[in-house]
């Protein structure tokens, strides 16, 4: 029986790892964007520059437990639409990365070009449809990494190494 047991836990395993997508956005999970990575970093376009821009809810845990879990779970999809419209045609991976944050892999030829689109991530979230999920304003980080630099030659360092980089960092307290 122990046997059976952990053959059966084996393959429950290797297909969780095989299922590409959240269930919570639909977006990508964890498992694709290592995927991408993988197939990225195997063929790299030698005139582009690769990211990783990590987005955050701000206080998710403190929206979490102030308007219980639906409501959390309903901002954390509206945010996920909400990035999903902003990365229509930009030819970069979304991917949800954490149960607050989101991830983006993209090649871009230069880093104003990823500038640019933070700031409008930035911009239109204070007036995305997640801000009337809640009575409080929601706020959403935005930290990036570039792979290849002197800091982030491993996947492990560039994954890592996203704190280095804000474009904009987590806001103050919200109202109780």
């Amino acid at each position: 029986p122990v046997i059976i047991l952990t053959i059966l836990y084996m393959y429950l395993l290797s297909l969780k790892q095989q299922i590409f997508t959240d269930p919570a956005t639909g977006l990508n999970n964890k498992h694709k964007m290592t995927d991408h990575i993988d197939k990225v970093l195997q063929n790299p376009d030698p005139e582009k520059r690769l990211f990783f821009v990590q987005i955050g809810v701000d206080y998710y845990e403190k929206i979490r437990k102030k308007f219980g879990k639906k409501k959390a779970l309903l901002v954390i999809e509206k945010v996920a639409w909400f990035l999903r419209s902003q990365c229509h045609g930009q030819n970069a991976l979304l991917a949800r990365y954490s149960a607050d944050k989101f991830a983006i892999i993209c090649e871009k030829e230069t880093l104003s070009e990823l500038e640019f689109l933070c700031n409008e991530i930035i911009r239109n979230s204070e007036t995305g449809e997640f801000q009337s999920v809640i009575p409080w304003k929601i706020s959403l980080n935005v930290y990036w990494s570039e792979y290849g630099t002197e800091k982030t030659q491993t996947v492990d360092d560039w994954l890592n190494g996203v704190y280095d980089n804000c474009i904009k960092p987590a806001t103050e307290t919200p109202e109780s």
